[in-house]
């Protein structure tokens, strides 16, 4: 039986932007692909529309995680 996750990072693609979510904290960042390696970077204020359907993506293809309320 899987336990549900809480420690660590989890993150999807969607062709143009990486979302990564720190299961701890439950704080993610929005990053576009070509600036991914830029691991401080956070464009989620720029396109909160996309931060919060990637963040969703995440929760509803991995139903094993901690979901925290934003």
């Amino acid at each position: 039986m899987l336990k549900p996750l809480w420690q660590g990072t989890i993150g999807v693609i969607d062709g143009r932007y990486k979302y990564v979510l720190n299961l701890e904290t439950h704080k993610g960042a929005l990053r576009p692909l070509n600036e991914a390696q830029i691991w401080n970077l956070d464009r989620t204020a720029e396109n909160p529309v996309l931060a919060e359907a990637l963040r969703a993506a995440i929760f509803s293809r991995c139903p094993v995680l901690v979901q925290k309320p934003t």
